[in-house]
């Protein structure tokens, strides 16, 4: 899924990367990315088309969540969350076509 993020530490640049769902082995891996940041995603898909998870920024661990939207699980969106509130970051997907 080519996804999208946005948070307070990058300003006005939007981070972009993919995140790739592995719907038989319930898993959601991949990094949003922006000059010298990137935000890496591990998360568990769970029957209810949530996932949670955990989550690295630049090397500070924290945790994933969110969850996919729309036919075949077209799109997702969801929230990246840290001890330093500052590296919190939202993204949302869409299936590449």
């Amino acid at each position: 899924m080519s996804t999208y993020g946005i948070n307070k530490f990058n300003g006005k640049n939007l981070m972009k990367g993919t995140l790739t769902a592995d719907f038989g082995k319930h898993l959601l891996k991949g990094s949003i990315v922006d000059t010298g940041k990137t935000l890496t995603i591990g998360a568990k898909i769970k029957s209810d088309a949530s996932f949670t998870g955990k989550a690295k920024f630049n090397g500070s661990r924290g945790t994933s969540q969110g969850h996919f939207f729309g036919k075949d699980a077209a799109s997702l969106a969801g929230i990246a969350e840290f001890k330093n509130k500052n590296l919190n970051t939202a993204f949302g997907g869409t299936k590449n076509k």
